[in-house]
């Protein structure tokens, strides 16, 4: 079996390309590397729901907790955007073209994985997507069942950083969010 390789970037988020790094040596030492995250959303009367998936059992970091619609590390050589695509079909069995994505930001996030001796240290490119009536198909290996959740639900249960619900992202994350999803609603509107 080939180990899949993560794209390392320097501080100033530029892909390093000297070969990757393995996921086990990544999130030990904490280095930086990248991940793509996919956030399917629709509009649900005069609500605006958000797709959250619950992370299986068996994942290494954050097991059972609330996560992102789709998303993961990107590989080697590989385009953030291209990662999306891929996690999208792989953990929900979305087919996605990269142009219907949107995106909404890139932040970087550092933090300690809960009950383990690694460091997720990332540059997340954050993506956003309309799917009226998405054909989803789950769960997955990844993914053991996914929830619509309304975004003032999702704000509410985010709202304290010690809440253990969801993987702790942080507040400037799920702002960045909120703010992506609030402003195509209103683009439609206008």
């Amino acid at each position: 079996m080939t180990t899949l390789l993560w794209q390392l970037y320097d501080p100033q988020g530029r892909p390093i390309h000297d070969g990757g790094a393995a996921k086990l040596k990544a999130v030990m030492e904490g280095t930086l590397h990248g991940s793509a995250h996919v956030w399917v959303w629709r509009r649900a009367g005069r609500d605006i729901e958000v797709l959250v998936q619950k992370r299986a059992t068996t994942k290494i970091n954050w097991p059972g907790r609330l996560d992102k619609s789709a998303g993961g590390h990107i590989t080697y050589g590989e385009q953030p955007i291209e990662t999306a695509v891929r996690k999208a079909q792989a953990e929900l069995g979305l087919t996605l073209l990269p142009g219907q994505l949107q995106l909404a930001g890139v932040r970087h996030w550092k933090a300690p994985v809960d009950d383990a001796d690694m460091v997720e240290n990332d540059l997340q490119w954050l993506y956003i997507v309309e799917l009226p009536h998405p054909a989803l198909s789950v769960p997955t290996g990844e993914v053991q069942e996914v929830i619509w959740k309304s975004l003032a639900t999702l704000k509410s249960e985010t709202g304290d950083d010690s809440m253990k619900l969801y993987v702790p992202y942080g507040k400037p994350y799920l702002m960045m969010l909120q703010e992506a999803i609030t402003q195509k609603v209103n683009e439609a509107i206008h």
